[in-house]
């Protein structure tokens, strides 16, 4: 199987640079790893889901369960689907795993998977990040420097009577998780009253052309991109996005302009060639009274 060398694991988290920022209150009030504020309890994706972070989410799954394990086909996207349920004119079966696989397009957003492969990736991702503070604050040690990496969860620290000692230091957890249509009207609203900004739309009349040039419709969005001020891409477009109550925000590179701009909404049931998605984030204040009664 052709897999990226998953890299350090501050670089697969959103490229976070955090510290023991975790360790300063104030540090709570700052956007979780690849998101930005999107009110004074929720962040948003600054962009969607890429072909490189589910990447990284297969190699991770792949070094800790194995290759015939359950927890790893849960990673694998569905790429026989896309005939059957698309009518996707030129586009070929492989064009999935072509993207997927080869690091041009390792920018593009990922698409042909279900929804509760998104949750699951939100889960890890949220495991991931609490690890990667608890590492940088010197609280834990990284899972990949032991002989037999181990998969550390939020729900193991939450569970382990011996956390009670970090309640003064470590009071909360990245939650990302996928939003409801709500959470999107939210994000609308900000973009609306000029809270935030986004991207010009990305529709099937703009990218005729592109069809000739790459195997997917779809745009990336760079590194320097992603370091603009109040900046979200591609929410309404590009690929319409999973919401946790079963239907699509949005629409994709391969759907109108009309379309995409009355948000047409789709239920997101069988993977497809059309259809990704991005975390939305919330802080979570740990209980340590409960932690306590474990001990």
């Amino acid at each position: 199987m052709r897999l990226f060398m998953f890299l350090s694991l501050g670089i697969a988290l959103f490229s976070c640079t955090s510290n023991k920022s975790l360790l300063e209150k104030t540090s709570y009030l700052k956007a979780p790893p690849g998101t930005i504020a999107l009110n004074d309890s929720i962040y948003v994706d600054i962009a969607e889901v890429t072909n490189h972070n589910w990447m990284e989410y297969m190699h991770h799954s792949l070094i800790i369960y194995q290759e015939d394990s359950p927890e790893f086909r849960l990673t694998l996207p569905d790429t026989a689907s896309f005939i059957v349920t698309q009518d996707i004119g030129s586009l070929e079966e492989d064009s999935i795993a072509i993207s997927l696989y080869i690091d041009a397009y390792r920018d593009f957003p990922l698409v042909g998977i279900t929804l509760d492969q998104a949750k699951a990736y939100a889960e890890w991702r949220s495991n991931r990040v609490f690890e990667m503070y608890l590492v940088n604050g010197g609280f834990r040690t990284n899972s990949f420097s032991e002989e037999k990496p181990k998969d550390l969860t939020t729900e193991q620290f939450l569970s382990d009577p011996s956390s009670i000692q970090y309640q003064d230091q470590i009071t909360h957890y990245p939650q990302y998780f996928i939003p409801s249509s709500e959470h999107y009207e939210l994000a609308m609203h900000a973009l609306n009253h000029g809270l935030l900004k986004t991207s010009e739309i990305n529709s099937v009349e703009s990218e005729q052309n592109v069809y000739n040039d790459t195997i997917l419709p779809y745009s990336s969005v760079t590194e320097k991109e992603r370091k603009a001020k109040n900046m979200i891409y591609h929410i309404s477009d590009n690929v319409a996005e999973m919401t946790s109550d079963g239907l699509t925000f949005g629409g994709s590179g391969l759907d109108s302009l009309i379309m995409i701009q009355n948000n047409i909404t789709e239920p997101t049931a069988l993977p497809n060639i059309k259809t990704g998605f991005r975390n939305f984030c919330r802080w979570v204040k740990i209980d340590y009274n409960k932690i306590s009664k474990l001990q």
